[in-house]
């Protein structure tokens, strides 16, 4: 998971092979991974819907644009540049770790 190289700069210290701050934030990031999969674990079900519902607004994206409508609605009545980016890359962590299937085709 840790790259050997990311190691290089740092030298061993008392107790840390690679000094506190090294060790300190390769924990942290560790710790994280796992409480995400925790989350992922426990809530599967629910990630994979909330993908297929970005799936689906991206996919009728052009029948919105069709309409007039250049991006799907971020709140009522309202829609955002930054909002769609956000989605589209949700949509590709949804591709990457969840559902390959959700990959959008043009």
């Amino acid at each position: 998971m840790i790259a050997p190289w990311s190691r290089d700069p740092f030298g061993a210290t008392g107790e840390f092979p690679h000094g506190l701050f090294y060790d300190g934030c390769t924990t942290r990031l560790q710790t994280g991974v796992v409480t995400l999969r925790r989350v992922l674990e426990a809530d599967a079900a629910g990630l994979r819907t909330r993908c297929a519902r970005l799936r689906a607004v991206f996919e009728s994206r052009e029948a919105g644009v069709a309409n007039g409508l250049l991006f799907p609605d971020s709140n009522p009545g309202q829609a955002w540049p930054a909002d769609v980016a956000v989605g589209a890359t949700a949509l590709e962590g949804c591709v990457q770790t969840v559902d390959p299937s959700s990959r959008v085709e043009r």
